[in-house]
């Protein structure tokens, strides 16, 4: 009967050990998990300005207010510093004719949406970009 006691001992002093080993890992994995989770809900905002931006672009709307409804659909956050470029005019430096392409283009370095979690296991964002554009032909 003594023996008992000494395997359970033993088995839980694994299970500790396991536990101490897993847990970190599992951890940064999961803060990794999230960054990525928060760039992509950032990212999906970030498309729908560009989108409201270049629909009003459609519609005949200046620079102006293809800027103020793309950084009314940015809201207030993190999001509503990103840069915003609109492209109205044809080649020639005219604005774009019916028919021809309008863009919006929205853009900030992705370590300015999200903390730098994933760094801890080797995976940072560093100097990348998140970009959103959107084109669409004038009306």
């Amino acid at each position: 009967m003594r023996a008992r006691p000494a395997v359970r001992r033993n088995r839980k002093a694994f299970l500790a050990l396991e536990a101490l080993i897993v847990l970190p890992i599992v951890g940064c994995f999961f803060l990794a998990l999230c960054s990525v989770a928060g760039l992509e809900m950032a990212w999906q905002q970030m498309l729908t300005a560009s989108r409201e931006g270049a629909r009003v672009a459609a519609l005949g709307g200046t620079s102006e207010e293809v800027e103020a409804a793309t950084k009314l659909f940015l809201g207030g956050g993190t999001v509503s510093q990103s840069e915003i470029q609109v492209f109205i005019t044809g080649e020639d430096g005219f604005p774009a004719l019916p028919g021809q392409p309008v863009s919006v283009v929205i853009s900030i370095p992705a370590a300015r949406v999200m903390p730098q979690f994933g760094a801890m296991i080797g995976f940072a964002f560093g100097e990348n970009q998140l970009v959103a554009r959107t084109t669409m032909r004038k009306e």
